[in-house]
C-alpha cells in the first residue's frame, strides 16, 4: 500500500465543526503542539451519523502509521453495516459494491472539501488468499478503502487489537454484536475461502481468513485513508 505523494501543502483545519481542541483527544484543530500524527493517537476528521441517521457526528480515527508528509488513519469504530457486495458472485476488491460506496457516497456525503484535499489516492496492492486457491485482483487506486489481510496483521499483531465496536448506526443497520464483549466483524479487502467470499475480522478479534459470502449484511466497515499531515 503506497500513499501518493501530492505537491499540494494541506493545512490542518479539520475545524469543521467548531469544537475547542481540548474537548477533542489530540484533535487536528489547533494541536500541532500536540503532535497527533503517532502510531495509536487518535484524531478526528470528517462526520458520519453514529445514531440519529439525521445528526451526523464527528468521525474518530487511530492513526496507524506516519510516512514523511502523511498518515495511515482507519476509524477507531466500526461505523456502519455493509455487504463486501450486494450480490453473491466470484469477485475482487476492485470490483466489489463496497470499493464502490467509500469512494463515492461516503467520501463525498462526510468530508467538506476541505477535508477531502487532505485525503490522498495510494496505490494498493491486492495480494492472492494466503491460505486458499483465491485471487485478490488488480492493483487498485482508492482514496478511501479497506485494509488487506496482511495490513490487519502489521497494524494489529494481536486479537485485542483487533476487536472493534460497532456504532449505534452500524447496530440500527443490522451489525451483529457480540453479547459477550460488545464487538462486532469487519471487512477487510481480501478474498476468502471461495472467490465470492470476502475476509474480515471477526468480534473476538481473530482473522477470519476463510471469510464470509459477499453479500453478508451484518459485517461492518472501518474505512481507512492516507492523509496529507503537513
Amino acid at each position: 500500500m503506497t500513499p501518493l505523494k501530492s505537491s499540494k501543502i494541506a493545512k490542518l483545519l479539520f475545524a469543521a465543526v467548531l469544537i475547542p481542541a481540548l474537548a477533542l483527544p489530540l484533535s487536528l484543530t489547533g494541536a500541532a503542539e500536540e503532535a497527533p500524527f503517532v502510531p495509536g493517537e487518535t484524531v478526528h476528521l470528517g462526520s458520519y451519523p453514529a445514531g440519529n441517521p439525521l445528526v451526523p457526528e464527528d468521525l474518530s480515527w487511530q492513526v496507524l502509521e506516519v510516512q514523511g508528509d502523511q498518515a495511515l488513519l482507519i476509524t477507531s469504530s466500526c461505523i456502519d453495516a455493509k455487504p463486501y457486495n450486494d450480490t453473491l458472485k466470484d469477485l475482487t476488491w476492485e470490483e466489489s459494491d463496497v470499493r464502490q460506496w467509500l469512494n463515492t457516497s461516503f467520501l463525498e456525503g462526510s468530508f467538506s472539501p476541505e477535508e477531502r484535499e487532505l485525503i490522498m489516492p495510494a496505490v494498493l496492492d491486492n495480494p492472492d488468499s494466503r491460505q486458499y486457491p483465491t485471487f485478490g485482483g488488480n492493483a487498485t487506486e482508492d482514496r478511501v478503502f479497506l485494509l488487506s489481510n496482511d495490513e490487519v496483521l502489521r497494524y494489529f499483531p494481536d486479537e485485542a487489537s483487533r476487536a472493534c465496536a460497532p456504532s449505534p448506526a452500524a447496530v440500527n443497520h443490522g451489525a451483529r454484536k457480540d453479547r459477550d464483549n460488545g464487538n462486532t466483524g469487519w471487512w477487510t479487502r481480501s478474498p476468502g475461502f471461495f472467490q465470492g467470499y470476502a475476509s474480515y475480522v471477526l468480534s473476538t478479534g481473530t482473522l477470519g481468513e476463510i471469510g464470509h459470502f459477499a453479500d453478508y449484511e451484518n459485517n461492518t466497515v472501518r474505512p481507512a485513508v492516507w492523509v496529507s499531515i503537513n
